[in-house]
């Protein structure tokens, strides 16, 4: 590119992709919790939040989790307990991590771009630099306009019954349940991506 000997590289945008991609990344934590064990019941509740940035633009992951322990004896011999853990997480921004992905972008882009293409270059209306061979779309481009969003719903519980039956011999019953969902909902706008929406789900017990 002749360019690249006239001053200021004739208005070539010169870009620095890892510094436009990635952040700092603070994190917020929350725990509140309560227990007792007075009497013939004991329990503890607990509940937690996490919200969290990515290291890359656009991106974060939040959790909402709560955990409850009951036991309590309900006759001389016989004492029951429940276990419940819910918790949700939801996360959000284009995918990064990986072979091809954008992380793996970021390090392999030209370092430079049309003027009026900048950060965005490759991406919907903007231009390539010719002078390239690569074909990329800006990750900083992807990152702003695909939505990339995941969620997850856990549910898992467990109960049990103790029995003092005679002189040491003891029984116990134990049950669980557990179920879990995911759904990933990937939407473009503007970057030639194509909508993926999935969801599974699992129960055992």
């Amino acid at each position: 590119d002749p360019r690249w000997t006239e001053p200021g590289y004739g208005n070539l945008k010169l870009i620095d992709w890892q510094d436009e991609f990635f952040r700092l990344a603070p994190i917020q934590n929350y725990q509140l919790s309560l227990s007792s064990g007075r009497g013939n019941t004991k329990y503890r509740v607990s509940m937690g939040y996490t919200d969290q940035e990515g290291i890359a633009i656009e991106s974060n992951y939040k959790r909402l989790n709560f955990r409850a322990n009951v036991e309590s004896k309900v006759f001389n011999r016989i004492t029951v307990g429940v276990n419940l853990a819910p918790s949700a997480s939801w996360n959000e921004g284009g995918r990064v991590d990986g072979k091809d992905r954008q992380a793996t972008n970021v390090l392999t882009m030209a370092p430079v771009a049309e003027p009026e293409d900048g950060i965005y270059t490759g991406a919907g209306a903007y231009g390539y630099y010719r002078w390239t061979s690569s074909s990329k779309i800006s990750p900083v481009a992807y990152m702003e306009h695909v939505q990339n969003k995941g969620e997850k719903v856990q549910f898992s519980s467990s109960a049990y019954i103790k029995a003092d039956i005679w002189n040491g011999i003891k029984a116990e019953v134990t049950g669980s349940y557990n179920f879990r969902t995911e759904h990933h909902h990937q939407i473009p706008d503007g970057c030639g991506r194509l909508q993926n929406d999935s969801k599974s789900y699992r129960i055992t017990w």
